[in-house]
């Protein structure tokens, strides 16, 4: 009735469960139209979104589970603790969030490899999984750190019961052969569950207990104290703006750079520019370690006007060159970034690649998307970086007129084993190709890889397996050709 009463047209998703019991969706698209004798009629078109609709939910799941051990991730968890906080009360001296972090783990996966590594995360993680009582949960943060929900633990009983888990995971043999008297240990982080304090303000309280219980030394566990806290976090933060600022005036970061291949020929079409920070006595400073910093206390668009400068340098010198530039989220929220863009780049800029995140480009879709065509109208494209780490609707890419989509290393890890992984890939190459948009694998690191992706269709590579990053002077310029030019979007 509602369809039949106007002239617009109106979509409908519904979902059928065929006899076999398995599920089906369809999109039915209905529109009304008069007639000559008065009456309206109605033209109905369906669609089978079934392949999309689960593609859809996969990525979804993938974007918040952890994908070896399928606990959920830091966004889920932050999104369930969101949701658990209102019924939680700390007023009658219960309910708290635990962090755990192995100890040296990295230690572990060099002694014993990094397959078996995996392993042994496993094997903690169904330790941990049989400490959980109803209502209870448990997520892995990072790569060697977990967190525990406990809503209904008493506080007089949590030190008892965390020091328990610290004793199980204690009791975990870990070398196998090459040590057999190697075994897992942690700290632990405890931070009461207040209800005045958000998901990420929780999590970060835990992880600074967590953290001073380190100091004290292995198999620890420690309460989280506000001072404590307070006082290391803006020690740190300042310590650290100061290194940065000072990076940037005596300009000691760098820049290298890593190869992005075709992947039927495996032939350099185009680089990324990374920044790296080099230090006395040949060391470097992870950018995992300093970018964070410099995004939270609002210096990382100095860092990416800086790379761009540098960036600027590299397309001078070598006029075959073509380079992917990452954009940080702040940098998009810039009222000046475009002016500051053609300023540096312009010489360039069809030879210029800015990547966005996901996730970055998602929080603040219309103004990025503004941006990008604005930029593309001056020559520049556009690429969606980590692609399938941060919302993961299709639907986005609808919308963004990005030029090339880069699919994140996650589903390339276990390309070769997940025949789910594969036909997922297959679906999102195929949509992209049918928006326009030309697609990157990351973290390509085998033969195997190399040639599953290409049997797929994706367009290039980009990994170990082709090569590190590197600075200017080491790299085969010689051998570089033109990537093509993909058509820019038309606003939709």
């Amino acid at each position: 009735k509602e369809v039949l009463s106007n002239d617009k047209a109106q979509r409908f998703l519904y979902e059928f469960e065929r006899r076999d019991g398995s599920t089906r969706w369809l999109e039915v698209t209905a529109r009304s139209y008069p007639t000559t004798g008065g009456e309206r009629r109605l033209i109905l078109v369906a669609r089978d979104t079934t392949e999309r609709k689960f593609a859809e939910e996969s990525l979804r799941h993938q974007a918040l589970h952890d994908s070896l051990t399928g606990l959920p991730n830091r966004l889920q968890l932050t999104n369930l603790l969101e949701k658990m906080l209102p019924t939680t009360s700390s007023t009658s001296g219960q309910g708290l969030l635990v962090y755990l972090n192995l100890d040296y783990f990295k230690v572990v996966n060099n002694t014993i490899g990094h397959e078996a590594g995996d392993q042994v995360l496993i094997n903690i993680v169904r330790l941990l999984q049989t400490s959980l009582r109803p209502g209870e949960m448990l997520a892995r943060v990072e790569g060697d750190e977990f967190v525990l929900a406990w809503p209904d633990t008493p506080h007089r009983a949590a030190e008892n019961r965390c020091d328990n888990i610290l004793r199980l995971l204690a009791s975990l043999k870990c070398g196998g052969m090459q040590d057999p008297m190697m075994h897992v240990s942690a700290c632990a982080g405890m931070a009461p569950i207040q209800p005045q304090l958000s998901a990420r303000e929780l999590l970060s309280q835990a992880s600074s207990a967590c953290y001073a219980a380190k100091r004290r030394g292995r198999h620890h566990c420690n309460w989280y104290t506000r001072s404590e806290d307070e006082r290391e976090a803006k020690s740190d933060d300042v310590r650290w703006t100061n290194r940065i600022e000072e990076a940037l005036s005596q300009r000691t970061f760098v820049l290298h750079y890593q190869p992005i291949v075709t992947a039927k020929s495996g032939k350099t079409v185009f680089y990324e520019a990374l920044i790296r920070w080099p230090v006395e006595g040949g060391g470097w400073v992870s950018p995992g370690t300093f970018l964070p910093v410099a995004e939270r206390v609002g210096i990382i668009e100095k860092i990416d006007e800086y790379v761009m400068e540098c960036a600027a340098e590299a397309l001078r010198e070598y006029s075959q060159l073509q380079l992917c530039i990452n954009l940080s989220g702040k940098s998009l929220q810039r009222s000046d970034l475009i002016t500051v863009i053609e300023s540096v780049l312009s010489p360039y800029a069809h030879r210029v690649i800015f990547e966005i995140t996901e996730t970055a480009i998602v929080s603040q879709l219309g103004q990025a998307r503004q941006l990008m065509l604005a930029l593309q109208s001056h020559g520049y494209r556009f690429a969606l970086d980590d692609f399938g780490m941060g919302y993961c609707s299709l639907a986005y890419l609808r919308d963004l007129p990005a030029n090339i989509l880069k699919i994140d290393g996650s589903f390339i890890k276990e390309l070769a084993t997940q025949a789910f992984n594969r036909a997922l890939l297959r679906s999102l190459t195929e949509i992209a190709r049918l928006l326009g948009q030309q697609t990157v694998a990351e973290h390509v690191e085998t033969a195997e890889q190399h040639a599953l992706i290409n049997e797929l269709g994706i367009d290039y590579a980009q990994g170990y397996f082709f090569g590190k990053a590197q600075p200017l002077e080491s790299l085969p310029l010689r051998t570089t050709q033109p990537l093509p030019h993909p058509a820019i979007p038309a606003i939709r």
